[in-house]
């Protein structure tokens, strides 16, 4: 890629319609909730069900490599899994560099 006007023309001509769609929310306010998880899936968790009791939904994203929890493991599993059943979307970040570093790590 070489993120020119013309490719990123191309990206959005990719996700509209496909993917998702683009429009105007300005008529009327509203919030786009976002947890970065980095320390605990047990605390977003319990947040992710707070906000189902209230009604709210939001994007929880997951690190693919931490240190302080597993993603694949069958707690952190059930947990996730949970909160996409809340109705919230869920989603996993990584780096190359976390991922070098993960893997060269002894």
């Amino acid at each position: 890629m070489n993120f020119s006007h013309q490719e990123y023309s191309s990206i959005l001509e990719a996700f509209e319609g496909r993917w998702c769609s683009f429009f105007d929310v300005s008529d009327q306010p509203f919030v786009l909730m976002r947890h970065d998880v980095e320390f605990s899936v047990e605390r977003a968790f319990e947040l992710g069900e707070l906000e189902n009791q209230k009604g709210v939904k939001s994007t929880f994203n997951f690190q693919v490599c931490c240190d302080t929890y597993n993603v694949a493991s069958n707690v952190s599993r059930e947990k996730i899994r949970s909160l996409a059943n809340f109705g919230h979307t869920i989603g996993f970040t990584f780096t190359q560099a976390t991922l070098k570093t993960q893997i060269l790590r002894s």
